[in-house]
């Protein structure tokens, strides 16, 4: 979940009121105004999670709840990453009622996260499955390009409007530019689709990814390599004069399919992100480096990574017998 970097002005409670009042009147138009990321699942989330709790005094709720609520979801089998994005929403809340003079203090103040495993999922394309991935996408865009001309033969003989032809080396659509970038820069998804061409500096190549849609709320630049670069160029001549380079809702039929097609399983979009770190790692880049490039905020984010550039690890120890 993301803060704002600013606090909003808002009316002074004359008492500390209660939950559902305060999330109401004061929360949610912070929220939708600018104060949180994806503001209305996040809002749903509270509503869904908390809703109980929403007519009882805002200092009301007390440790003791918070115990009870997490035994009660793990239990429920939730996972602890879960609960904490929960909690974390709750702390956010009440940290703004202490800001905004509701609350004089943090009731909160203190608690313990539940335990999570540190063991984070880091899955990547090994060489066979990169290149299984790409002949399928160069397969998908080659029979979009034959169906294309075949729609364009029977309007010609028709006399109908012809659709755009798709260049010998262009794409059959948004998906296989999307893919390629996302491996060779690590962007997020909600990144991806919202750059602008005027994002891409074609001449530097470098891609700047706004702070208003990053999901750190930092701007970062990412340098483009040749692949990355030369799929930008490809797709601009494609795409034409939106200012929007891909701009798409959802990609998760055309994935999976693709998926499917290179015979691909257990991969997400998400894990195209780690593959772009693990190829960096993997090839000696240090771990700040893979840091800046993907946006962590803590260097915390990027040690799930080190366990793959295990040779450091074997220099460090022999230099004690060195």
């Amino acid at each position: 979940m993301q803060r704002s970097t600013a606090s909003r002005a808002l009316p002074r409670a004359s008492a500390p009121g209660r939950w559902g009042e305060f999330l109401k009147d004061h929360y949610k138009p912070w929220a939708e105004s600018g104060g949180l990321k994806h503001a209305k699942g996040e809002l749903k989330a509270l509503e869904s999670e908390f809703g109980e709790w929403f007519k009882r005094p805002l200092n009301a709720i007390s440790v003791l709840d918070l115990e009870r609520y997490r035994r009660r979801k793990t239990m429920a089998g939730v996972k602890p990453q879960t609960i904490n994005r929960h909690f974390d929403r709750l702390h956010l809340v009440l940290s703004k009622a202490v800001l905004w003079k509701h609350l004089p203090t943090h009731p909160w103040q203190g608690r313990e996260r539940a335990k999570v495993d540190e063991d984070h999922r880091v899955r990547w394309l090994k060489s066979d499955e990169e290149a299984s991935l790409r002949k399928a996408l160069a397969a998908r865009d080659a029979r979009m390009r034959a169906e294309r001309e075949s729609a364009n033969r029977w309007r010609k003989d028709r006399g109908y409007t012809l659709y755009p032809e798709i260049p010998a080396d262009g794409f059959g659509d948004h998906l296989t530019p999307m893919v390629l970038v996302s491996m060779n820069t690590g962007m997020r998804r909600g990144e991806l689709r919202q750059i602008l061409w005027s994002d891409v500096d074609f001449e530097r190549a470098i891609l700047t990814i706004r702070g208003g849609y990053a999901k750190s709320r930092r701007t970062r630049h990412i340098a483009l390599n040749a692949e990355a670069l030369g799929v930008l160029k490809r797709w601009k001549r494609q795409a034409g004069d939106r200012p929007v380079v891909f701009g798409v809702a959802r990609v998760d039929r055309a994935w999976h399919a693709v998926l499917t097609s290179g015979k691909i399983t257990d991969f997400r979009w998400h894990d195209l992100r780690h593959h772009f770190a693990s190829q960096l790692v993997m090839r000696g880049v240090d771990l700040n480096t893979t840091r800046e490039l993907m946006g962590h905020a803590d260097i915390a984010m990027t040690l799930r990574y080190a366990h793959l550039a295990p040779e450091h690890k074997a220099e460090a120890v022999a230099k004690l017998v060195a």
